[in-house]
């Protein structure tokens, strides 16, 4: 596995289904169900829509060795609306 930081887009839809969009248009599949867990609990969602989050993020974490998968977040802000979230390491 090899460790990357990047800045993009999370996405969740409601069955939390999560990817990290990338600049380039490319995305990284997030797999890591304890950041999923600690997102729920600590940064509130959108209730109503398409997505349950759909927010600037910045992250650190570990990938497969595809380069596409999101093991494990190691650390990750979230930002919206001037506010940021910070998760990190569980």
């Amino acid at each position: 596995m090899t460790v990357e930081s990047v800045r993009g887009v999370l996405i969740v839809d409601d069955r939390r289904t999560g990817r990290i969009e990338r600049s380039d248009g490319t995305f990284w599949a997030i797999l890591d169900e304890h950041f999923l867990d600690a997102l729920l609990g600590q940064v509130p969602c959108y209730v109503g829509g398409e997505h349950a989050y759909w927010d600037e993020i910045e992250l650190r974490g570990e990938l497969d060795s595809t380069g596409t998968r999101l093991m494990r977040v190691l650390w990750a802000r979230i930002m919206r609306d001037g506010d940021a979230f910070e998760l990190g390491p569980h």
